[in-house]
């Protein structure tokens, strides 16, 4: 399992494939550019517990950096 957090307009290449974007990934703003975030786990740990981690993940770094918008995606 892993996590990755991206931080300006490059990031959202960490959570889109084919211009669409991923499920389990978070974003927000910091500092007005985009921050991107995803996990990466093997499928024996749930969409379900995977999204919890994906939240707490998510919500810590936003907390760190000083960002805004929080938004995570199915």
């Amino acid at each position: 399992m892993g996590f990755s957090a991206g931080y300006g307009d490059w990031s959202d290449r960490l959570v889109t494939g084919s211009g669409v974007r991923m499920p389990l990934t978070a974003t927000a703003r910091c500092d007005g550019e985009a921050a991107n975030f995803a996990i990466r786990a093997s499928k024996s740990i749930g969409d379900a517990r995977r999204r919890v981690l994906l939240r707490s993940f998510a919500e810590d770094q936003v907390e760190r950096h000083g960002c805004s918008g929080l938004r995570l995606t199915g």
